[in-house]
Protein backbone atom coordinates (compact mmCIF):
# COMPACT_ATOMS: atom_id res chain seq x y z
CA UNK A 1 0.00 0.00 0.00
CA UNK A 2 0.88 3.49 -0.82
CA UNK A 3 -0.07 6.94 0.83
CA UNK A 4 -2.63 8.60 -1.26
CA UNK A 5 -0.55 11.98 -1.22
CA UNK A 6 2.20 10.34 -2.70
CA UNK A 7 0.10 9.54 -5.95
CA UNK A 8 -0.54 12.79 -8.92
CA UNK A 9 -4.08 12.64 -11.32
CA UNK A 10 -3.37 13.18 -14.71
CA UNK A 11 -7.08 13.34 -15.29
CA UNK A 12 -9.59 15.63 -13.69
CA UNK A 13 -11.86 18.90 -14.04
CA UNK A 14 -8.61 21.18 -13.80
CA UNK A 15 -7.67 22.65 -16.83
CA UNK A 16 -3.98 21.96 -16.23
CA UNK A 17 -4.80 18.04 -16.14
CA UNK A 18 -3.39 16.05 -19.19
CA UNK A 19 -7.57 14.24 -19.63
CA UNK A 20 -10.18 17.02 -18.70
CA UNK A 21 -13.09 15.89 -18.04
CA UNK A 22 -16.13 18.34 -17.18
CA UNK A 23 -17.39 18.77 -13.71
CA UNK A 24 -20.55 17.29 -14.16
CA UNK A 25 -18.99 13.77 -15.41
CA UNK A 26 -16.31 14.38 -12.87
CA UNK A 27 -18.16 14.46 -9.47
CA UNK A 28 -21.13 11.85 -11.04
CA UNK A 29 -18.24 9.07 -11.15
CA UNK A 30 -16.35 10.40 -7.68
CA UNK A 31 -20.14 9.60 -6.18
CA UNK A 32 -20.76 6.91 -7.69
CA UNK A 33 -16.95 5.23 -7.22
CA UNK A 34 -17.83 6.85 -2.70
CA UNK A 35 -21.22 4.95 -3.11
CA UNK A 36 -19.16 1.81 -4.21
CA UNK A 37 -16.56 2.41 -1.20
CA UNK A 38 -19.13 2.45 1.56
CA UNK A 39 -21.04 -0.70 0.18
CA UNK A 40 -17.65 -2.35 0.60
CA UNK A 41 -16.21 -2.60 -2.67
CA UNK A 42 -13.72 -4.34 -2.90
CA UNK A 43 -11.54 -2.30 -5.35
CA UNK A 44 -8.63 -3.29 -8.09
CA UNK A 45 -5.44 -1.63 -7.56
CA UNK A 46 -4.91 2.02 -8.97
CA UNK A 47 -2.12 1.65 -12.21
CA UNK A 48 0.47 4.29 -11.30
CA UNK A 49 3.59 4.98 -13.55
CA UNK A 50 6.43 6.55 -12.44
CA UNK A 51 7.57 9.65 -14.36
CA UNK A 52 10.76 11.12 -13.36
CA UNK A 53 10.05 10.05 -9.82
CA UNK A 54 6.32 10.93 -9.39
CA UNK A 55 4.30 8.76 -9.32
CA UNK A 56 1.16 9.22 -11.99
CA UNK A 57 -1.86 7.28 -11.54
CA UNK A 58 -3.21 6.46 -15.29
CA UNK A 59 -6.13 3.97 -14.34
CA UNK A 60 -8.01 5.13 -11.35
CA UNK A 61 -8.02 9.25 -10.82
CA UNK A 62 -12.02 8.55 -10.32
CA UNK A 63 -11.06 5.78 -7.59
CA UNK A 64 -8.29 8.15 -5.83
CA UNK A 65 -10.65 11.30 -5.55
CA UNK A 66 -13.23 8.98 -4.20
CA UNK A 67 -11.11 7.60 -1.77
CA UNK A 68 -9.46 10.97 -0.54
CA UNK A 69 -12.97 12.42 0.02
CA UNK A 70 -13.82 8.90 2.19
CA UNK A 71 -10.52 10.04 4.15
CA UNK A 72 -8.34 6.81 3.40
CA UNK A 73 -4.55 7.50 3.59
CA UNK A 74 -3.83 4.24 1.61
CA UNK A 75 -4.28 2.06 -1.07
CA UNK A 76 -3.38 -0.42 -3.23
CA UNK A 77 -1.28 0.05 -6.66
CA UNK A 78 0.37 -1.79 -9.36
CA UNK A 79 3.75 0.66 -10.22
CA UNK A 80 5.06 0.41 -13.65
CA UNK A 81 8.32 2.20 -15.25
CA UNK A 82 9.00 2.15 -18.71
CA UNK A 83 12.51 3.62 -18.19
CA UNK A 84 13.71 1.63 -15.56
CA UNK A 85 13.40 -1.47 -13.83
CA UNK A 86 16.42 0.14 -10.87
CA UNK A 87 13.83 2.45 -10.70
CA UNK A 88 10.86 0.27 -9.77
CA UNK A 89 13.72 -2.11 -7.32
CA UNK A 90 13.99 1.47 -5.15
CA UNK A 91 10.42 1.84 -4.51
CA UNK A 92 10.29 -1.95 -4.23
CA UNK A 93 12.85 -0.91 -1.15
CA UNK A 94 11.17 2.15 -0.05
CA UNK A 95 7.44 0.27 0.48
CA UNK A 96 9.41 -3.12 2.04
CA UNK A 97 11.52 -0.70 4.45
CA UNK A 98 7.97 1.45 5.54
CA UNK A 99 5.56 -2.06 6.24
CA UNK A 100 8.58 -2.50 8.59
CA UNK A 101 8.27 0.65 10.32
CA UNK A 102 11.79 1.61 9.72
CA UNK A 103 11.36 4.36 7.86
CA UNK A 104 8.71 7.65 7.41
CA UNK A 105 6.99 7.83 4.78
CA UNK A 106 9.19 9.88 1.64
Amino acid sequence: MIELDKLERCCGPEPEMKYVDSVENWEKHISWFQKLICDGWDMAPLIVENIEGKLIISDGNHRWEAMKRENFEKCWVIIWDSDSEDNLQKYEEYLTTVQKGNLSPL
